[in-house]
């Protein structure tokens, strides 16, 4: 019912929309009946260890020391962007790396590539930003990913 405060979203490890589904899923879920009894119905895929066992392996994903000066870069970015009221916390740059190594997995590696953390950026860092005088946070972080370089010169 309110916008909440930076000190908050800064919590929010992603901002991720889904959009609108298809006209046709759509049509299927306004055909579908009591959406309470299809939850229901839903078989889990995860258990709660499996889970717990899957955050520890994201936790052991290597990102090597020029990866973390990239993403530490990423982050002095956005903090000395003056199109920014405020650059992204600490707090931010773990959660940046956290997803990074989420993504990895999900791709398959026990390693964080620049792709990665690119992938992830915009979910990780738009939210937890404000541009000043109306500007578009989604094009400025657009663009530092486009300025920082992957490998430092």
């Amino acid at each position: 019912t309110f916008v909440l405060p930076e000190s908050q979203l800064d919590r929010f490890l992603m901002r991720i929309s889904l959009g609108y589904p298809a006209p046709e899923v759509e049509l299927q879920l306004l055909a579908g009946g009591d959406l309470r009894e299809q939850v229901r119905e839903l078989q889990a895929v995860i258990n709660s260890e499996g889970l717990i066992k899957l955050s520890r392996v994201v936790g052991k994903v290597r990102a090597s020391h020029e990866l973390l000066d990239y993403v530490q870069r990423l982050l002095d970015a956005t903090r000395s962007d003056d199109r920014f009221v405020a650059g992204l916390s600490p707090r931010a740059g773990l959660g940046l790396l956290k997803a990074a190594r989420a993504w990895a997995l999900v791709s398959g590696r026990d390693y964080v590539l620049p792709e990665d953390v690119q992938a992830v950026w915009p979910s990780v860092a738009e939210h937890r930003l404000s541009a000043r005088q109306g500007g578009s946070v989604a094009a400025i972080t657009q663009s530092l990913l486009q300025s920082v370089p992957v490998i430092r010169r």
